[in-house]
C-alpha cells in the first residue's frame, strides 16, 4: 500500500533501487482489496504485461474482522486461480506469495489470521507447482516476522 512512498521508505523503493537499469518495476497494489476482488480484476490489474515475477501478498485484509473478510478455504481457492492465470500469461513467472502479517488485535485476531498463513503454505506443499516458479516470503513467523512496530497504523506494512 506505501509501497512506494517516501515518507515511508517503502519496500517498494528499495526494490526500485536494487534493479535500476535492470528491470522495469510496476506497482500494481491493490489498497484494501482481498483474494475475491483481486480474483475478479486479474485480467485488468495484469493488463497487457508478461511479467517474470509477481509478488503476491493477500491475506491480510481477507482476515480482517471488517466487511472484507473471506473465509480461508475460499481464500486458498482464490489464491490458487490467481496463480494459475498468472501462469497462463507467462508460464515461466515466478510467484512470491507472501505471508499475512500480525496486526493489532483490534483489526485482525492472530490465531484467525494464522489460517490464512497456513493456507498459504498448503499451495507451496499442495504441489502446484512442480516447476519450482513459486516460493512463500514468510512475514508471520521465526526471525523475519513482522512485528507491529513494522506496521505503520497497527496494520499495514511501511
Amino acid at each position: 500500500q506505501r509501497a512506494f512512498d517516501p515518507l515511508y521508505n517503502g519496500f517498494g523503493i528499495e526494490i526500485a533501487n536494487w534493479y535500476s537499469r535492470t528491470a522495469d518495476l510496476i506497482l500494481r497494489g491493490q489498497s484494501g482489496y482481498n483474494s475475491r476482488w483481486i480474483l475478479q480484476g486479474i485480467e485488468s490489474i495484469v493488463g497487457s504485461y508478461k511479467p517474470d515475477l509477481c509478488v503476491l501478498f493477500l491475506g491480510n485484509n481477507d482476515a480482517t474482522k471488517k466487511g472484507q473478510n473471506v473465509p480461508p478455504e475460499e481464500f486458498k481457492e482464490n489464491v490458487v486461480k490467481i496463480i494459475n492465470y498468472l501462469h497462463q500469461v507467462n508460464s515461466d513467472m515466478d510467484v512470491i506469495l507472501l505471508t499475512p502479517t500480525r496486526a493489532d488485535e483490534s483489526v485482525r485476531r492472530h490465531d484467525t489470521t494464522k489460517l490464512y498463513v497456513d493456507e498459504i503454505w498448503s499451495i507451496l506443499s499442495s504441489n502446484l507447482d512442480n516447476s519450482g516458479h513459486i516460493a512463500v516470503g514468510d512475514l508471520w513467523s521465526g526471525e523475519n516476522s513482522i512485528t507491529l512496530s513494522d506496521l505503520c497504523d497497527s496494520c499495514h506494512l511501511n
